[in-house]
């Protein structure tokens, strides 16, 4: 069972060219199901993702800001913020529970995105499209969440640090031709992909993609 509360306002500013919307949220899930530690005898470890677990009720609240922008012809201008705590809010206190008040895996707390596009209008390069983009993801846990009197002594969350990447991209269209190439990360940050488990991955280095495309 879930119990899920919203609040949002959505406004237009600039004549229509500047679009703002803020939502609050409130999300408490009765019976929050992630994967489990252990298969089914307790003890051997579990590589299934699909072989889950109930951890008791789960709290998650929020709010999201998303703001889209037109300020001339040709330049569109998109962002976004959110901020999302989700804590393990009762269980049932046992050995093996899960430990009240403890944040879950995998959920970073902020994250934020922006990019800004613009499109030649005017001169014998109209359609010449350029465009930077910017991705945050904040601090999170990795590993697994702790349990009543478990058997480790150490504490099993992994904190990972938040990063940044930056991407450039470029393109072109006529009639119905199109080229568009972009360069993902510049900066070649280095950090990871978090799952459930220990299930840490590397996100990709800088890259370099280049489509070409026919609208038939």
């Amino acid at each position: 069972m879930i119990d899920q509360y919203e609040l949002g306002i959505k406004n237009d500013f600039l004549k229509g060219k500047l679009s703002v919307n803020v939502t609050a949220y409130q999300i408490r899930n009765n019976n929050y199901a992630q994967t489990s530690p252990f298969q089914k005898d307790g003890v051997t470890p579990n590589n299934n993702a699909n072989l889950k677990a109930l951890i008791g009720k789960t709290l998650s609240r929020g709010v999201e800001v998303d703001i889209a922008g037109h300020p001339m012809a040709g330049l569109d201008v998109i962002a976004g913020y959110s901020y999302n705590n989700i804590t393990i809010e009762s269980t049932s206190g046992v050995a093996g529970g899960a430990v009240e008040g403890e944040r879950l895996v995998g959920n970073p707390n902020h994250t934020a995105n922006a990019s800004v596009f613009y499109t030649l209008q005017q001169s014998a390069l109209k359609g010449l499209k350029f465009g930077v983009g910017y991705y945050y993801i904040g601090q999170r846990f990795a590993g697994w969440n702790n349990t009543i009197n478990q058997s480790q002594k150490y504490n099993r969350l992994i904190s990972v640090p938040g990063f940044s990447t930056l991407d450039l991209s470029a393109g072109y269209s006529f009639r119905r031709f199109g080229v568009m190439a972009k360069v993902s990360n510049i900066t070649n940050t280095y950090n990871y992909y978090v799952h459930e488990n220990y299930s840490i991955n590397p996100i990709p280095p800088t890259q370099f993609v280049g489509t070409v495309s026919y609208k038939f």
